[in-house]
């Protein structure tokens, strides 16, 4: 974090264009620091207080500002980008004298450097000057020509030292005719043509000493050029036509700023030509080409490149340089990364890229026998190589070049790569009269096979040295480089294969592009090791956008271990993007596959031995449900999958092998149940499913044997839905128990699609009596019936508190349903489309039981205990169970009905107290009492009582009310009748039992008989 002293120094780079007076920069620093006074106050007093400022930029415009700050700041012109940025776009609704402080904040790492060079400068200016011997031009002096070099600050501080620092003036031309004449110092004149012209073949400047500059604001047309003398340096801005600058002969620099790059520059002899942020654009109307001309007698050039670019709209947008007897160019690439069609050096044959930071420009010249010489920390593109370079030599270069080489027509070319990471594609077959060679250098190098035939012998690759990694779509053999440590497989179209490798170049193997169907394989030099490992990384994770890939079918004979990983960008999206995928492997010796990276989809695991394929390291596709591990086909007998921590997903295709698989909600699939009894499954942490896809034959009976999960453990569903015909028949046993123990005390089922009824006898029986203890059955069957027959339904619950819903497909279906829950407390629902012609038993058993009939005619019976029982559309039977109800605490007039059975009925229902009554066949009335009376367990001989009032489900209260639910006070009453009955004998006249009716309003008067009620 800056100091007070350095952001200080800042604001006066910035606003003042100096360093701080050593007086003032010890008040602001002390009122700051002190807490009396804000760096923002500081910047606001120099805006708002200070003559210096308003004659300088307080007197210029917006655009004028945001230039002059980047060349106080950054030493440099505002790229095109910044500068309509920050004038026009975004950036415009900084206010214009706060923009110093946005420029500083938002500075990228090269501008910082030299912000922080200049701060570095001016701070040693103001500590080492008195107020007697300061001089505002000394302060502009001390950071004027500070860059990003060391060289520079050690040059300002020598200055300082000496006291040598002088600041030259600036002038500025007007629309009159201007005669100027410079200080000893570094003058500027500036001439801002964007307006009314200023600059005119009539003015005269003159710099006198120093290294002085002239800047030219253009409108983009053309301009006429003052009469120069001791002007060292042009700038020249936004200009997009021809200009000559070749008659001025103290000219040592023209810098082209912006500017459409579609037009001319012409120079004379030793003028080094620059260009900043200038975008060649064909789509501008011209040739789509910046040129720099230089004299037909003139034999070098040197050219300065930052941050140039193309508009991609034409092949041609190129940087030309023109010159009759050019042989030797220097290009000095720096700032901001330059990238273009093409680099034209006419006949140049000695040319030197000194690349500070990266290019990406081929080089082309119409010389013949050339040396191309590379510097620097920059990654230098040259595309193909000319066939007039001979020599390429980058051992000076740090950043890695990138080429390809010249076609056959050169048989001498040498190349020498630096410590960067070098790339060398091939272009044609090397004859052995060919003395081509190609040294990669220190750092990870790599050759990118073009075609079979560039590199398929030993002469061939015998060229290539110090490189590290081959980059083919085409079959390679990997012994003919020596030295290589790496490959990479990219797109093929066809059946590959790479053969000869090493330990170390198996253990790095990379495939990011997608795999040809007749699949990729890979084999080692020498094989016969009995630890022998392939690693292949799957995906392309060198770019942001890169995804893992299909690898279609995989190789390995003569690999004992194969290591697989996911390897995709940055901006990969979850779920497929980061999925690799392999359809298949050979592989005659493999037995371990391990799989890293995000997820895995193995389409096929067969193998020729036993196999751990391990799983647990993989991190998950990241989408919603986070997929890790797809598996299908049959495992050798003894193979073990280790599973990952999310979902997986696997298909067994053969028994007797082993699934370990960890958290996450794993689906396990197996044909048959034989299958299943025969593997070792364990679901691992979460709610897995077990899924039989066994689809029985039309006629066939398709049995589920207990011993099917004799080897299951931490399965918590199972799931029959690809049973879809036939008879279905599932006995639960012990093992089920097993699971149901281990999953909370539940094991789950589900069938989607026990469609069966091609026969008559094709029922479904599920029998889960076997469960011990409390552990129960949650079940669940759809589309029932949907075959020819109507299939008939059997289900017997357990002890336990078991849940069976039934849903019938077909609405006209006619099958039976027996429908049987046991002791628990149960859940049973049935779901009819249509009445039909079903005969419909469900029967809750022992326990408080909760049974939702259907559209059909049933039989309910709720058993002992007390039930919630909600008849369908049809009419129904209700079947009372002697003692089944026994209600609670009376309160005239209202009674606690927590024990008593809860019975939802409709019109035409019947409830049937014979089993609960000793000599039904005399019931044939009512004791009733008058709405609102209250309630007393007082019968009449052989008679049932019967109250009319509300039920408060919240409360479990029945209240004998004259009033109906909407005049009470709680929105969960409801209309009912409350019951009450004596079940010891004929002759008793105390009640003892009760039940609620829910659905009928009014009381109901002779409705009775022989212990059976019929409601209206």
């Amino acid at each position: 974090m800056a100091t007070t002293t350095q952001a200080i120094e800042e604001i006066y780079i910035g606003l003042l264009g100096r360093a701080a007076d050593a007086g003032g920069l010890a008040y602001w620093t002390a009122e700051i620091d002190g807490g009396t006074l804000t760096l923002e106050q500081l910047r606001s007093n120099i805006v708002n207080e200070q003559p210096e400022y308003a004659a300088d930029l307080g007197s210029k415009t917006r655009t004028q500002v945001v230039s002059e700050l980047y060349n106080r700041l950054f030493e440099r012109a505002a790229e095109a980008e910044g500068l309509e940025y920050w004038v026009n776009g975004d950036g415009s609704t900084v206010n214009v004298d706060q923009l110093v402080l946005a420029l500083s904040a938002g500075a990228a790492a090269a501008d910082r450097l030299v912000l922080d060079n200049k701060v570095e400068a001016a701070s040693y200016y103001s500590a080492n000057t008195l107020d007697a011997d300061y001089t505002a031009d000394g302060a502009k002096a001390s950071v004027d020509s500070v860059d990003a070099t060391t060289a520079s600050i050690d040059a300002s501080k020598a200055a300082t030292d000496s006291g040598t620092q002088t600041a030259g003036s600036t002038f500025t031309l007007t629309s009159s005719v201007d005669t100027f004449t410079g200080t000893s110092g570094d003058d500027t004149f500036v001439a801002d043509d964007t307006g009314t012209d200023t600059a005119s073949a009539a003015d005269t400047l003159d710099g006198g000493a120093g290294t002085d500059t002239l800047k030219i604001f253009s409108d983009g047309g053309a301009f006429s050029l003052p009469a120069l003398t001791s002007i060292e340096t042009v700038e020249l801005f936004d200009h997009n036509q021809a200009a000559d600058f070749s008659a001025q002969a103290s000219l040592t620099t023209v810098n082209v700023n912006r500017g459409e790059g579609d037009a001319t520059i012409t120079v004379g002899a030793g003028v080094t030509v620059g260009l900043k942020s200038v975008v060649i654009d064909a789509a501008n109307g011209g040739a789509g080409k910046q040129t720099i001309a230089y004299k037909a007698t003139d034999t070098s050039a040197t050219l300065n490149l930052t941050a140039v670019t193309d508009g991609a709209n034409d092949a041609n947008e190129d940087v030309a340089i023109t010159g009759a007897a050019l042989t030797a160019v220097t290009v000095n690439a720096t700032g901001t990364k330059s990238e273009f069609d093409a680099l034209d050096l006419a006949a140049a044959k000695t040319i030197t890229i000194n690349a500070a930071v990266d290019l990406n420009a081929p080089v082309e010249t119409t010389g013949v026998d050339g040396t191309l010489t590379v510097t620097g920390a920059g990654k230098v593109t040259l595309g193909a190589l000319d066939d007039g370079i001979d020599t390429v030599d980058a051992s000076a270069n740090t950043g890695g070049i990138s080429l390809t080489l010249d076609a056959n027509t050169e048989t001498d070319t040498k190349v020498t790569g630096g410590s960067g990471d070098d790339t060398v594609t091939t272009n044609g077959t090397l004859a052995t009269t060919h003395t081509t060679a190609i040294d990669g250098g220190a750092g990870t190098d790599t050759i990118v096979i073009a075609a079979v035939a560039d590199l398929n012998a030993a002469d061939e690759g015998a060229r290539y040295v110090n490189f590290e990694t081959v980059q083919t779509a085409t079959s390679f053999n990997m012994a003919l480089v020596a030295g290589l440590t790496g490959l990479t497989v990219t797109a093929t179209a066809g059946a590959t294969s790479f053969t000869g490798l090493t330990a170390t170049q198996a253990a790095n193997v990379t495939v990011n592009g997608a795999v040809n169907a007749a699949g990729i394989s890979f084999a080692l030099a020498n094989d016969t090791g009995t630890t022998d490992s392939l690693s292949l990384a799957l995906g392309d994770s060198s770019v942001a956008a890169g995804v893992a890939i299909d690898a279609d079918s995989i190789t390995a004979n003569g690999f004992e271990t194969i290591n697989l990983a996911t390897a995709f960008g940055a901006s990969a999206t979850a779920g497929a993007q980061r999925t690799a995928t392999v359809a298949d492997f050979t592989a005659d010796k493999v037995t371990a596959i391990n799989l890293t990276g995000a997820a895995f989809d193995l389409e096929n695991v067969a193998t020729a031995k036993a196999v751990t394929i391990d799983a647990s390291a993989l991190i998950g596709d990241g989408a919603t449900s986070s997929l890790g591990l797809t598996a299908a086909g049959s495992l050798f007998a003894g193979s073990t999958v280790t599973g990952s921590g999310f979902v997986d997903t696997v298909t067994v295709g053969a028994s007797g092998s082993t699934y370990n698989l960890g958290a996450g909600k794993d689906v396990i699939t197996a044909a048959t149940q034989a299958i299943i009894a025969a593997t070792t499954i364990d679901g691992g942490a979460d709610a897995d499913i077990l899924r039989i896809s066994e689809a029985a034959a039309t006629t066939a009976t398709l049995t589920i044997d207990d011993n099917t999960f004799k080897t299951i453990s931490n399965v918590e569903t199972i799931d029959f839905s690809g049973a879809t015909a036939g008879l279905f028949t599932w006995t639960l046993g012990g093992y089920a128990n097993a699971i149901a123990t281990a999953s909370g005390g539940l094991i789950t089922a589900t069938a989607a699609a026990l469609a069966g009824g091609t026969n008559a006898a094709d029922d479904i029986v599920v029998d889960a009596s076997g469960l011990g203890g409390t552990n129960a059955l949650k079940l669940t069957l759809t589309t029932t019936s949907a075959g020819a027959n109507d299939n008939d339904v059997t289900i017997t619950g357990s002890d336990g508190a078991d849940t069976i819903a039934i849903t019938e497909a077909t609405a006209a279906a006619d099958g039976e349903f027996t429908i049987s829950g046991g002791k628990g407390d149960d859940t049973i629902t049935l779901t009819k489309a249509a009445v039909g012609a079903s005969v419909i038993a469900l029967s809750g058993g022992a326990g408080n039981d909760t049974i939702t009939g259907s559209a059909g005619i049933e039989t309910i019976t709720g058993g002992t205990g007390a039930d919630i029982i909600t008849t369908g559309a049809s009419v129904d039977i209700v079947m009372v169970a002697a003692g089944d109800s026994d209600f609670g605490t009376i309160t005239t007039p209202s009674v606690d009905v927590t024990n008593a059975d809860i019975i939802t009925v409709i019109a035409t229902d019947t409830l049937n107290l014979t089993g609960a009554l000793e000599t039904e066949a005399d019931y044939d009335n009512f004791t009733e009492v008058a709405a609102g009376g209250a309630i007393t367990t007082t019968l009449t001989t052989n008679e049932v009582g019967q109250f009319v009032g509300v039920y408060d489900s919240a409360t479990n209260m029945f209240t004998s009310s004259a009033t109906n639910a909407a005049g009470t006070a709680s929105t969960t009453d409801v209309d009912a009748l409350f019951y009450t009955y004596a079940i010891a004998d004929a002759t008793d006249t105390v009640a003892t039992e009760g039940l609620v009716i829910i659905g009928v309003a009014a009381q109901v008067d002779g409705a009775i008989t022989n212990g059976i009620i019929t409601f209206a």
